[in-house]
Order: C-alpha cells, then sequence, then structure tokens
C-alpha cells in the first residue's frame, strides 16, 4: 500500500509576508503511525520542497488545507481521482469536519469529521 498526505496550500495576501511558517504536523504525526506500521507513504507540501514523487500511483491521498483553499482541496481532489481512479481520497481537517457537507463529493470517497 501507498499512501500520499498532503498539505494543500493556496498564495493569500497574509501569506505573502510569511509570517508563520506552520509544518503540517497533523500530517506528520499520521505519516509516523504508517512509517511505525511499514507502510509506504510521501509527505507532499510544497512549502517545505517535498513533491510528489514521480512514477508512483497511490492506494490513498489524505488531503488536508486551510479554509481558503477550500476550492483548492476540491479540484485537487477531483484531479486525484481522474489521474488515479483507484485510488481512495480522503480528505480531514479543521474546516474540513466543520464544512463536511461542501466536500461530499462523488471524487472523495471520504471526509473525516472527527479528529484523531
Amino acid at each position: 500500500m501507498i499512501i500520499f498526505l498532503k498539505k494543500v496550500r493556496v498564495s493569500t495576501l497574509f501569506s505573502k509576508f510569511d509570517p508563520v511558517i506552520v509544518e503540517p504536523l497533523e500530517l506528520c504525526y499520521l505519516r509516523s503511525v504508517l512509517t511505525t506500521m511499514n507502510i509506504e507513504n510521501y509527505l507532499i507540501d510544497s512549502l517545505f520542497g517535498l513533491e510528489e514523487p514521480e512514477n508512483t500511483a497511490p492506494d490513498v491521498i489524505i488531503l488536508t488545507g486551510y479554509n481558503v483553499a477550500e476550492n483548492k482541496v476540491l479540484k485537487e481532489a477531483k484531479m486525484y481521482k481522474e489521474k488515479f481512479p483507484d485510488c481512495k481520497i480522503i480528505v480531514g481537517g479543521v474546516h474540513i469536519q466543520l464544512n463536511r457537507e461542501s466536500f461530499q463529493r462523488k471524487y472523495i470517497d471520504y471526509v473525516i469529521h472527527s479528529q484523531i
């Protein structure tokens, strides 16, 4: 099994100033568990130069993002489902759990609405 863990980011006026650089902590926790379980996984976050591996087809993709990234999360979920139709797409995070109805789409398999 191969899992992609992706932090979806968008550029905003606030991010132009780069006042705070925030690591994808929730995904780091998940990655730690997956690695302990010997499950191949890749953390993807453009802010830290962590790009999607080439020639690798994931079985599961987990997407998370802040409220300003809602449209991009939906766009990326759809893109990944088209690119990897057999892949399970999971979305989660505070904004997603509070607005889960917005993420109930045919190209999203699971919406996590409770933090672990």
